[in-house]
């Protein structure tokens, strides 16, 4: 096989699998350990709360939590960051050069009157053994990576909730994955 055809090819397959499976894949196992991090950090501190409640209370934060939850479910979503021009640059990069390797990798391969089957096979075989050393690498381990440290997020809610100093990226942080009401219930 011409060395340079399959340069070509495996580089084609290489970006747009590896883009793929970044942006549905590990993204969604990120977003969703996150929103766990996120879920098991509250809990223990609203069940500590909750513990040493009265009914009245109890009432009070159920209330105040479900009314939160409802204003949040009825926002507009906020304004795209800057994934999303992320997202559209690799999209248009990847869908470009990948295409256009491929198709310069099967012109090599013509020119030298070698099997363009040969080199389509090859490269599906070598991807499908990334997508599954992949799928199980970031499966089986960032599942389990702890995205956000509880004493992390104790130690800098009230550098956030503090009237002499306001930390902006934190407090920017809390504010787009909670609600503020419920940023009280971090610190310890």
């Amino acid at each position: 096989m011409s060395f340079w055809a399959e340069v070509c090819a495996h580089t084609s397959f290489f970006i747009m699998f590896l883009s793929i499976f970044y942006f549905t894949f590990v993204t969604y196992i990120q977003t969703e350990s996150l929103s766990n991090d996120l879920f098991n950090i509250i809990q223990t501190n609203l069940n500590t709360s909750m513990a040493f409640s009265t009914p009245d209370n109890l009432n009070k934060i159920s209330q105040e939590i479900d009314s939160k939850l409802a204003s949040i479910q009825s926002i507009v979503p906020p304004p795209q960051t800057n994934n999303a021009t992320i997202i559209l640059t690799v999209e248009i990069a990847v869908g470009i050069l990948g295409p256009v390797l491929l198709l310069l990798g099967i012109y090599l391969q013509y020119i030298n009157n070698e099997s363009i089957s040969e080199l389509i096979a090859s490269n599906i075989v070598v991807i499908l053994f990334i997508a599954i050393s992949e799928l199980f690498i970031v499966g089986m381990f960032l599942r389990n990576f702890i995205e956000i440290d509880t004493q992390f997020i104790s130690a800098i809610v009230p550098a956030v909730n503090s009237q002499y100093y306001k930390c902006d990226f934190v407090a920017g942080f809390l504010d787009t994955f909670l609600p503020s009401g419920l940023v009280k219930y971090f610190s310890g």
